[in-house]
């Protein structure tokens, strides 16, 4: 036996839990291989938990790493619409010119009223858009609450250790300042209340997680 290892099994009895989680996470978030001899020496009556704590972080990444990309995707929809409908706003503002533009032709009434028709159908079309945007804005910023609030629930019982990869976490951060960014452009059509998700949502997502952990 080496000096190296006899020290590292010296060492490895005196580990805490947490410092074992560490170990995990570091290797997880730097994608490098976990050193399984950290686990050695783990004292019986810490098994359980380690065994929980390891098995959330697999659920983290999996199921709560895919519903963020969800989450992501839904917004790159939202932001597409969107911009339709600044497309629609801009007609609407063409024809704005184009109605002054006739205002002092005698023979210009029917096209006013052309215009004027289309005016109103862009209009309720603009409308129609900017309230089904603000219903899918309020559901996909619960979504990212919902991610979030999850998270920092196992960041708690792993007193302070965030299992949510840096990756992912950015992610999340990135769709919440999308969907304020979306949310203070709406404001020239409707006014967009963002909430919480609900303690029973919450406990669901983590339900979900503890049976991906058991799995």
């Amino acid at each position: 036996m080496t000096i190296p290892v006899r020290r590292l099994a010296n060492v490895l009895p005196g580990l805490t839990l947490y410092e074992r989680l560490d170990a995990l996470l570091g290797a997880y978030q730097t994608g490098q291989p976990f050193d399984r001899e950290i686990l050695t020496a783990l004292p019986l009556q810490e098994a359980e938990r380690w065994n929980w704590m390891a098995g959330m972080l697999h659920a983290t990444h999996t199921q709560l790493g895919w519903y963020v990309d969800y989450v992501e995707a839904t917004v790159t929809q939202l932001e597409l619409r969107q911009g339709i409908l600044l497309a629609l706003q801009f007609a609407g503002i063409a024809m704005e010119h184009h109605l002054y533009e006739i205002l002092l032709d005698p023979t210009g009434d029917e096209k006013r009223a052309t215009v004027l028709k289309k005016q109103e159908t862009v209009e309720s079309l603009s409308m129609a858009l900017a309230t089904r945007i603000g219903d899918e804005l309020a559901g996909r910023w619960l979504d990212v609450r919902l991610a979030d609030i999850t998270a920092d629930s196992l960041k708690v019982e792993c007193v302070g250790r965030d299992l949510m990869h840096p990756e992912i976490r950015a992610k999340l951060d990135d769709c919440r300042r999308r969907l304020e960014a979306l949310r203070e452009s709406l404001k020239l059509w409707v006014e967009v209340e963002f909430e919480e998700p609900t303690n029973t949502q919450v406990e669901r997502m983590l339900d979900l997680l503890e049976r991906v952990a058991e799995e």
